[in-house]
C-alpha cells in the first residue's frame, strides 16, 4: 500500500504537513530504502534524523528520532510519506502510457525514476537496507517497455549504450546486476548481443587481466563482468571463446564452476565436467559444495555406480541442517 496525500494529512497537523512538503521540495529526504513494506530513511533537519515506517500498517507505524511531540506525525515523517506517494504516482503514469500503447513514453518515466533512486542512494549496512527492490522494479519496467516499443536497431543501440554507460558509472556499484538484467531483457537479437559484446570487450580485457589472471581473486565487480560475458557468448553460440573463458575462471567461484560443469554436461562432455567439478570440490567450503556435489552425483549416476553412491552419501553430509 502506498500513502495517499489525503491519508497523510489525517495523521498530522497542517503545520507539519506544510513543512513536510517544503522539506520534500528542498530534497531533504535522503537514503530512502524500501524493503517490501518496511521503509527506512534519513531526513535532514537541524540534524540528520532517521524515519522508519511500515506501509502495511493502517497508521504506517511511523517513528522518527527527532524530539517532536506536539500531536500527529512530525514533518520528517510527512516528508518521507510524501516522497513515497509521489514515486508511486510516476509508476501509475508509466503504466497508463503502456496501457495506451505508448511504451517509450513509459520507458522515459521508468528510466527517470531509476536515475533518481540511483542518484539518491549511498552505501551503508553492507549493501543492505536500501531501495534496491524499487530500483529493480523501475529498471526492469524500463527494459520491458523498450522491448514492447519494437525499436529499430539504431534506436535499440541507444538504449544498450545507455545501460552500459550506467553500468560503467558504478553509481552505486551494487546496482550493476540490475543493469545487466535489463540488458538481457533488451537484447533480443544477435545484432544486439554483438553490439553489447563490442562495448564490453575493452572492460573484460582490462578487468580479467588484472583481477583473474593475476591471482584468481574473488572480486565482485570482475565476477559480475565475467557472468555478463558468459551470457553474451552463450547467446552468440561462440563456444570456443566461451570455453577458453571458462578454463580461466572456473576455479574462482563455485557458481562459475557449476555453470561450466553444466555447460560441459549439456555439450556431451561428461568426463571433462567430472574433472572440473572434482577439482572445485577441493577448493570451496561446505555451503558452496552442495550444488557441485549434486551435479557430480548426476554425472556419475550412469557412469560409475560406486562413485555415484559415494557422492550421494557425501551430498547428504554436505547439506545444511
Amino acid at each position: 500500500m502506498q500513502p495517499a496525500k489525503e491519508k497523510i494529512k489525517s495523521f498530522c497537523n497542517q503545520q507539519s504537513y506544510d513543512r513536510g512538503v517544503r522539506y520534500l521540495r528542498q530534497g531533504r529526504v535522503e537514503q530512502l530504502s524500501l524493503k517490501r513494506e518496511s521503509v527506512k530513511s534519513k531526513v535532514r533537519g537541524s540534524q540528520l534524523y532517521e524515519v522508519r515506517l511500515n506501509l502495511d500498517e493502517p497508521d504506517f507505524d511511523a517513528i522518527c528520532t527527532c524530539p517532536y511531540d506536539w500531536g500527529g506525525y512530525c514533518k520528517h515523517i510527512v516528508a518521507v510519506l510524501l516522497e513515497l506517494s509521489e514515486r508511486d504516482s510516476f509508476f501509475d503514469m508509466a503504466r497508463g502510457y503502456r496501457g495506451q500503447d505508448e511504451p517509450m513514453e513509459a520507458a522515459t518515466i521508468y528510466r527517470a525514476v531509476a536515475e533518481v533512486i540511483a542518484e539518491g542512494t549511498e552505501p551503508i549496512d553492507n549493501f543492505s537496507g536500501y531501495h534496491g527492490d524499487e530500483f529493480e522494479l523501475a529498471i526492469n519496467n524500463y527494459a520491458e517497455s523498450v522491448v514492447e516499443a519494437e525499436l529499430g536497431f539504431q534506436e535499440k543501440k541507444e538504449q544498450i549504450d545507455y545501460l552500459l554507460e550506467k553500468y560503467n558509472e558504478k553509481a552505486p556499484d551494487y546496482f550493476e546486476e540490475y543493469y545487466v538484467n535489463a540488458l538481457k531483457t533488451i537484447c533480443t537479437e544477435e545484432k544486439h548481443y554483438r553490439h553489447w559484446k563490442k562495448l564490453m570487450q575493452p572492460l573484460l580485457k582490462d578487468e580479467l587481466a588484472s583481477e583473474i589472471e593475476g591471482g584468481l581473486r574473488e572480486n565482485y565487480e570482475t565476477i559480475q563482468l565475467v557472468k555478463s560475458w558468459i551470457h553474451i557468448l552463450k547467446n552468440l553460440e561462440e563456444e570456443d571463446e566461451l570455453e577458453e573463458l571458462y578454463e580461466k575462471i572456473y576455479r574462482v567461484k563455485a557458481e562459475l564452476c557449476l555453470d561450466y560443469g553444466n555447460w560441459l554436461k549439456d555439450k556431451g562432455r561428461g568426463e571433462r565436467a567430472i574433472e572440473v567439478v572434482e577439482e572445485c570440490l577441493k577448493e570451496f567450503n561446505r555451503t558452496s559444495r552442495v550444488e557441485l556435489r549434486k551435479l557430480l552425483v548426476d554425472l556419475y549416476e550412469s557412469r560409475n555406480p560406486e562413485k555415484y553412491v559415494v557422492n550421494l552419501m557425501k551430498l547428504y553430509k554436505d547439506r545444511p541442517n
